[in-house]
């Protein structure tokens, strides 16, 4: 009888291993294939300790501003524009009459050209920040 109980508990643990191997041969394939440098990060920092983050494909040529508008066009964040395509808000937080505003930094390079001038490649990380 204990060598019944044996064969079971090794076919147990034959099915435990074999199960994980199907396991790891299934999702190898999606995380070797997914690479986050080939798309962009656009991150919203409200300046309040509160910060999104919208991850998006840069399989076409981009500006600072398309990625703003992919983030917004997927409900990510609520975007009104001023003339030069900067936001005068972001999610109802208006550029104020104290001088803090939205400012926009690729890479952590602060940027002063208009957001549809600058174009943005994959891997590159946009920061719009209330300062």
């Amino acid at each position: 009888m204990s060598y019944f109980i044996f064969k079971k508990q090794t076919w147990i643990s034959f099915l435990g291993v074999l199960l994980a191997f199907l396991i790891l041969i299934l999702i190898l394939p999606f995380s070797a294939g997914y690479k986050k440098s080939e798309g962009f990060v656009v991150s919203v920092d409200y300046g309040n300790g509160v910060e999104k983050k919208f991850w998006g494909s840069s399989n076409m040529s981009r500006t600072a501003w398309d990625t703003l508008q992919q983030a917004n066009a997927h409900s990510f964040l609520e975007v009104n524009v001023a003339e030069d395509f900067y936001p005068s808000s972001i999610d109802k937080i208006e550029n104020d009459e104290n001088g803090r505003q939205w400012t926009l930094y690729v890479n952590n390079e602060r940027i002063f050209a208009s957001p549809i001038e600058v174009k943005i490649n994959s891997g590159d990380q946009v920061l719009w920040k209330f300062e």
